[in-house]
């Protein structure tokens, strides 16, 4: 039990070492303090206390610190979440289906397996293909880390597929994507979804490789191209993923507010052709934007955004910076954030839209809260 908790504290302060931080004001449990970044007032707690302070950090995001207590650090820890827009008030009725989904396929993060001691019998296996140092970095994903990606699949010339697009696995028969990818002028509407593998071409873990093609796709009735408002669509596939630790549905955020300040994407690397190749998806991370900064950026076309950035539908992310790892990255399909409250889940905050988050410039994407009632009516009736 000693050693358990003397690996759990370690961790912890390695990740406080490791991340960059401003300083920290010497209060102790139980002060009165003010998180800087977030503009929120909080209380002085041990880290192992504020719930909200260790899913942050776990995605990269450091809480301020108060202090130590030996090598426990003190955070502060907020008392309401961060919004990346206007203040709202959540209306978290029109969720609960998608929330008991959530927690329905959360089961699939174990496996049930032959006792390998007794021979007989089975034990049950955590699958979770989180990392925590992973968490924090640009780099390949890694299979069961980000099980709820789909490619999405274009016929091109000869009968090969382009996987052009990625969307998120919600349910055993439907996928969520960005409206715009439900068709292209060139390669017209997608054919194919693959679910299991995030390396184009190859043989890689190729037995928990699903393929499907699509049997209906559903955009929403207010998408208008070429504006990109209400960008989100779902696929159905032609039957139900066989589900596991290589292909497990994400969950849906069901509320406007969102707990943190950064979320995980992924894309392609730019320096690499849309054509099929041996490439392999990589993820970054991004940091939320106010809408109102979002909509000072010169980056915003008047064309795909008339009105500017709606914050009842819409969220900003970028990197804040010209890391040469995030600018290399052309980042599509969805935004998400560990789960607060159901282990080894990832919850879908939004689904990018257009931009390239590289310095000043921003990506726009579609707030998934605001549509949840109309996902719910068409994924589980």
């Amino acid at each position: 039990m000693l050693q358990k908790k003397a690996r759990a504290v370690s961790v912890w302060f390695l990740l406080f070492v490791l991340l960059p931080y401003d300083g920290y004001c010497q209060l102790t449990i139980g002060d009165r303090c003010h998180d800087a970044s977030s503009n929120m007032n909080g209380t002085c707690v041990l880290l192992s206390s504020c719930d909200h302070a260790r899913n942050a950090l776990k995605i990269g995001y450091r809480p301020q610190i108060c202090g130590f207590q030996g090598m426990d650090p003190i955070v502060c820890c907020i008392e309401r979440t961060y919004s990346s827009g206007t203040a709202k008030q959540d209306v978290a009725q029109s969720g609960v289906k998608s929330r008991q989904k959530c927690v329905e396929y959360q089961q699939y993060v174990y496996e049930n397996v032959s006792n390998p001691l007794i021979g007989e019998g089975v034990v049950r296996v955590d699958r979770c293909g989180w990392n925590v140092g992973r968490l924090l970095i640009t780099s390949r994903i890694q299979p069961e880390e980000y099980p709820h990606i789909a490619l999405i699949g274009y016929e091109g010339k000869s009968d090969e597929t382009l996987w052009l697009c990625t969307g998120s696995l919600i349910s055993e028969e439907f996928v969520l994507i960005a409206a715009h990818c439900a068709y292209t002028p060139v390669w017209g509407v997608p054919k194919r979804v693959r679910i299991g593998n995030h390396q184009i071409s190859t043989s890689e873990h190729s037995s928990e490789v699903q393929d499907f093609t699509v049997k209906e796709i559903l955009n929403h009735p207010e998408f208008k191209h070429p504006a990109y408002y209400n960008d989100i669509a779902l696929i159905r596939l032609n039957r139900k993923v066989r589900l596991d630790a290589y292909s497990r549905p994400a969950c849906l955020h069901t509320t406007f507010d969102i707990p943190v300040r950064r979320a995980s994407a992924l894309g392609w690397d730019h320096s690499e052709s849309f054509e099929n190749s041996n490439k392999h998806l990589r993820k970054t991370s991004l940091d939320f934007v106010t809408n109102l900064n979002c909509n000072d950026s010169t980056y915003i076309s008047k064309k795909r955004l008339r009105k500017g950035i709606v914050t009842d539908s819409q969220v900003c992310a970028g990197s804040h910076g010209n890391s040469k790892d995030v600018c290399e990255i052309v980042t599509d399909g969805p935004l998400q954030i560990i789960d607060p409250n159901i282990y080894c889940m990832y919850s879908i905050v939004g689904i990018k839209s257009f931009g390239r988050a590289c310095g000043e410039i921003l990506e726009i994407h579609t707030r998934v809260s605001n549509y949840i009632e109309w996902i719910e009516q068409n994924v589980w009736p």
